[in-house]
């Protein structure tokens, strides 16, 4: 097998390679998202989705809110959502961890109508 092909199957296969984990997430929210979402997810700006309604914006597959977390979002009469929660540096793989802590934080299981049971 040539040397790149070795290399590269050792990175697919996790060497040297460090992966953002959900507790890396939880740091990105509480430094990058919070501010705008609030640390409990329930919108600190004015036009900004609460993250904890049964019918938000996390009813949507992760493919359409990682798309809308790495490009932005527009939306009429209300805040935009910047590329990357406005953070240039942030990985793809940073901000799946990202919405992977959102999920487990904000989702469904966790939304004020189960939390109010």
């Amino acid at each position: 097998m040539p040397a790149r092909r070795v290399v590269a199957a050792a990175a697919l296969a996790g060497f040297g390679v460090v992966s953002p984990t959900v507790a890396d997430g939880q740091r990105i929210y509480e430094q990058v998202c919070a501010g705008c979402h609030g640390a409990d997810g329930t919108d600190a700006m004015p036009g900004v989705p609460d993250l904890t309604e049964r019918d938000g914006v996390l009813r949507k597959p992760d493919a359409v809110l990682l798309r809308n977390t790495i490009k932005g979002v527009a939306r009429p009469r209300a805040m935009a959502m910047p590329a990357r929660g406005g953070s240039p540096a942030l990985t793809d793989d940073e901000l799946r961890a990202a919405l992977a802590y959102i999920r487990r934080t904000f989702g469904e299981s966790t939304t004020k109508e189960k939390r109010s049971k």
